[in-house]
C-alpha cells in the first residue's frame, strides 16, 4: 500500500509541476516526523509525513485530499522561485535579517561597558523579544496564504483546498510526537493563518476566478 501511494505522490507532483511551469520536478522525501507536508524551495524538494499516508491509508484522507497538500506546496515553490519579485522572498529576508538583529544589543554592552549600556542593551533586547511574534506571525501569514492563492489559481479548485483545511484532525500532532514536536507544532498554528482567514482567502479567490470566467463568457458586442 505504501509503495502504491508514493507512486501517486510522485506521479502528483510531476503533474503539478508541469501545471506550475515548474522547470524542475521536486523530488519527493519519506518523513517519520513531519506531520503532513513540507517544501524545501531551494533543494527542489518536497516532504510528505508518514503522519499524511496514515490519513490516506484510513480513509480519512483521499487522492484529491493529497493533491491538494501537494498543490500548496508547489504553490511555495511558484512564490518564492522569483526570487525579489517575491514579496514572500522579500519578507522572509527581512525575517532572518530581523533575527540577525538580535546581537545588537550584546555589541553595544561590548563596545560601550558600562550600567547605562547594559540597561540601554536590555531596552533594546526586550523590544526585539516582543515584536518577534509579530514578525513571524506576518512573514509567515503572508507566505501562507499566497502558496494557497497560487495552488487555487492555477493547479486545483478554490473547495478543495478549503475542505482540506476544514478536515481539522489531520492537523492535530501526532500522538507519538515528543514535547518539543507539540511545542514546535504549536508555535506553528499560532504563527499561521488560522482556518476562517484560509478560507475567507480562498473564498476571494474563487469569487474573482468566477467575475473572470463570467466576464469571459459575456458576448462580444
Amino acid at each position: 500500500m505504501r509503495k502504491q501511494q508514493v507512486t501517486v505522490i510522485k506521479h502528483k507532483i510531476a503533474e503539478l509541476s508541469r501545471k506550475a511551469g515548474l522547470q524542475q520536478t521536486p523530488e519527493l522525501q519519506i518523513s517519520k516526523t513531519e506531520p503532513l507536508a513540507s517544501v524545501q524551495v531551494f533543494r527542489k524538494q518536497i516532504t510528505v509525513g508518514e503522519n499524511l499516508l496514515s490519513h490516506w491509508q484510513q480513509g480519512e484522507l483521499d487522492e484529491k485530499d493529497v493533491e491538494a497538500v501537494l498543490a500548496h506546496e508547489i504553490g511555495h515553490m511558484m512564490d518564492l522561485n522569483r526570487g525579489f519579485r517575491s514579496s514572500s522572498f522579500r519578507r522572509l529576508l527581512g525575517e532572518r535579517l530581523y533575527f540577525a538583529f538580535a546581537i545588537a544589543p550584546l555589541l553595544i554592552y561590548f563596545v560601550y561597558p558600562s550600567t547605562e549600556s547594559m540597561v540601554l542593551s536590555l531596552v533594546c533586547f526586550m523590544g526585539w523579544a516582543v515584536l518577534l511574534p509579530w514578525v513571524f506571525r506576518r512573514t509567515k501569514f503572508h507566505i501562507e496564504l499566497e502558496a494557497d492563492r497560487n495552488a487555487v489559481r492555477y493547479l486545483v479548485e478554490p473547495q478543495r483546498l478549503a475542505e482540506l483545511f476544514e478536515k481539522k484532525h489531520v492537523f492535530a500532532p501526532v500522538k507519538n510526537y515528543g514535547l518539543t514536536k507539540r511545542v514546535k507544532h504549536g508555535v506553528g498554528m499560532l504563527t499561521h493563518p488560522s482556518l476562517n482567514e484560509r478560507l475567507h482567502n480562498l473564498s476571494v479567490e474563487a469569487k474573482k476566478a468566477s467575475e473572470t470566467q463570467d466576464a469571459s463568457e459575456q458576448p462580444q458586442n
